[in-house]
């Protein structure tokens, strides 16, 4: 749990195990394990947990398998082979997600099941979980039939909140058969101070080797602000070809697929790239370079004409777009396959952060096969005007630069903490060392400078 981040401490686990199988068969397995006398324990608290007990029998061709936890139980019941079911369920959605001359052979022997489950937190763990929330339980529903190639699952969560993020309503359906494979997915809303979205989906369907998908984001009032698809054929030689829809809907107006609008991927690896939309004079594309001679993967380059950065910032739905600004320029990637290669050159012109002003900002960096990389950012306009450049090898040799830094346009990366800053900074600081250790010196002198935060003004 400490390396998921549901705990900061190492957890010990302790508990008393009976078990006993009668049978292992297929169709006819037989057992029981029961977990009891479970206890928890961080460095400060032990928790005691109810007991687990799982079972597993049979009745008149009937298998039943049944969970019951502390945290959720389930119940799959049916004729089935335990061994196989799940090869089963994949090869009813292979049959789908398969080029038009590939088969996906379907086991032969006969399996029908329905699954029930849920998922919650109950009060004896919530001191382990205080940062999860759960008013209801996660519920899980399915059921399989071999002999029609039927697959249908629901996942429904009516609300979870983990830390800062709350999510409002959570729904997956998936539903496949000999025709057709089908998914629906609804967040219905994700609550937290910095990144909110409101109301999206996801509507998929599969049918002879082609995925077909659209996604929708709602604004505040409903209506829809962000709506895009694509189409991905799965081809033979284990390769997939993905294209744009040619109209999108990107921050409520409408756009255009871009370039020559596909990206192939061949045993696994990219192998081509062409995409990306536009509207009017803007336009932001992704396409590949030629690979060099000793690798298999080509050089990816993103470049931005005239593109408004809140045309994709403002999917966060705030009252105003978390970063905004003209971006000219491309970055390219190479040598993916051994130590990437950097190349960049970008200007944003008119930067904004959360509706305040920055200013200009010119970039550059790039690097070395041997891990070296040089970067060179200034930022100018608005009373400003930083810069930070240098070098990381092995270890990091930058030095920033402030001429002049209007403190109002430090506030948006506050993220509120502090308000109502003035004033202006200027000074010299240099950051050497390693990442683990680093050294940093150097001096600030604030002029007229005032802040509010939570609990003082200065």
């Amino acid at each position: 749990m400490k390396t998921t981040g549901f705990s900061k401490d190492t957890m010990t686990i302790k508990a008393t195990l009976d078990a006993r199988v009668n049978d292992l068969r297929p169709r006819q397995l037989n057992a029981f394990a029961d977990i009891y006398k479970i206890q928890v324990a961080d460095k400060t608290d032990i928790y005691a947990l109810d007991s687990i007990t799982v079972r597993a029998d049979n009745d008149s061709g009937m298998q039943r398998v049944l969970v019951r936890a502390p945290f959720g139980r389930l119940r799959v019941a049916g004729d089935f082979n335990y061994q196989t079911v799940a090869a089963t369920a994949q090869a009813i959605i292979g049959k789908h997600l398969s080029a038009a001359t590939d088969t996906t052979a379907m086991p032969g022997e006969h399996r029908d099941l329905t699954l029930n489950g849920a998922v919650f937190i109950p009060k004896s763990m919530q001191r382990l979980f205080p940062d999860v929330e759960m008013d209801k339980p996660l519920f899980l529903r399915g059921r399989l039939s071999s002999d029609s190639a039927l697959l249908w699952a629901n996942l429904n969560l009516d609300r979870l909140r983990y830390d800062s993020f709350f999510v409002d309503t959570f729904q997956v359906k998936l539903r496949a058969d000999t025709s057709i494979m089908t998914a629906n997915v609804l967040l219905g809303a994700l609550r937290h101070p910095t990144i909110p979205l409101e109301r999206t989906t996801i509507d998929a369907k599969a049918q002879n080797g082609l995925l077909d998908f659209d996604l929708q984001i709602n604004d505040k009032k409903q209506e829809a602000k962000y709506a895009l698809g694509g189409k991905l054929h799965y081809l033979e030689g284990d390769s997939l070809l993905f294209s744009l829809k040619e109209k999108l809907l990107l921050n409520k107006m409408d756009w255009s697929a871009a370039g020559g609008n596909k990206i192939v991927i061949k045993k696994g690896n990219l192998s081509f790239a062409d995409v990306g939309f536009m509207r009017q004079d803007q336009q932001l594309r992704i396409f590949t370079k030629e690979a060099a001679r000793d690798t298999t993967m080509p050089a990816i380059t993103v470049e931005l004409k005239d593109f408004r950065l809140a045309t994709l910032t403002s999917i966060i739905e705030k009252d105003t777009a978390l970063i905004n600004g003209i971006a000219n320029g491309a970055i390219t990637v190479s040598n993916l396959e051994a130590t990437p290669i950097l190349d960049g050159d970008l200007k944003i012109d008119s930067l904004r952060a959360m509706g305040t002003a920055v200013g200009d900002l010119a970039l550059k960096a790039n690097s070395t096969a041997d891990k070296a990389y040089t970067l060179d950012a200034r930022i100018t306009g608005n009373d400003n005007d930083v810069e930070l450049s240098g070098t990381y090898s092995d270890e990091m040799d930058f030095t920033l630069s402030l001429q002049s830094l209007n403190m109002k346009s430090v506030e948006p990366f506050t993220f509120g903490n502090v308000s109502k800053m003035s004033g202006s900074a200027n000074g010299r600081i240099t950051l050497q060392g390693t990442a683990d250790r680093p050294r940093i010196r150097g001096n600030l002198h604030f002029n007229e400078a005032m802040e509010y935060g939570e609990h003082d003004q200065r």
